[in-house]
């Protein structure tokens, strides 16, 4: 396939925060993202020069584990408000999912896919996608694909997915690299549709 058309002007990237001093320290942290009306609230247990992983939690439940890009990392905080959500869960015994973590391979993006996969038959791969001409040619959006790794290739992933009904897609998505912003696994969300979509057809 075409790698995905490139127009507009990038905008410059600040330096991303030092994650290091929060790795495997099982402290509780928010990490605002650039562009991202919402935080990851979580646990740092991973990390490479290009990738973050952490072990989510929404509002009092555990909710898997979320890959994302360092460069899109915009700041981390630890308050008063991170050290006593984390007393409450602790308290709940919501942070088991500390204690045995899923060890993946975050060494470049199709790595860290290959090695979900392995460990997971399905994952989300949230990517933005670009779209506009004239005075919106910088709009972008985010596509959720939700499904399972068929392959990973020079430049892009291939996937197959299904939506909100259960419903497996007919073909299979390319998505390329450049624009995967986060890779998501065993949360509730998918782990729920999981249990009650049909098998995946052979094709």
């Amino acid at each position: 396939p075409p790698p995905p058309r490139q127009t507009g002007t990038p905008m410059p990237k600040d330096t991303p925060p030092d994650l290091r001093p929060h790795l495997n320290t099982n402290q509780l942290i928010r990490v605002t993202m650039n562009g991202s009306d919402t935080a990851i609230l979580g646990f740092l247990l991973g990390l490479s020069n290009k990738l973050a992983m952490f072990h989510t939690v929404d509002d009092f439940d555990p909710d898997g584990f979320i890959i994302v890009r360092t460069e899109d990392i915009e700041s981390v905080q630890r308050t008063e408000f991170e050290t006593h959500w984390q007393t409450l869960l602790e308290r709940e015994g919501a942070l088991a999912g500390l204690n045995n973590p899923p060890k993946i391979n975050l060494a470049t993006l199709p790595d860290a896919l290959k090695s979900v996969a392995a460990q997971y038959p399905h994952m989300i791969v949230e990517s933005e996608e670009f779209e506009g001409e004239g005075e919106d040619e910088d709009e972008t959006w985010i596509t959720f694909h939700l499904g399972v790794l068929l392959g990973t290739h020079d430049g892009f992933a291939e996937l197959h997915g299904y939506d909100s009904l259960g419903i497996w897609a007919e073909k299979p998505s390319i998505v390329w690299y450049t624009q995967i912003t986060a890779v998501k696994f065993d949360s509730r969300y998918a782990n729920t549709f999981w249990k009650h979509i049909p098998a995946r057809p052979q094709r």
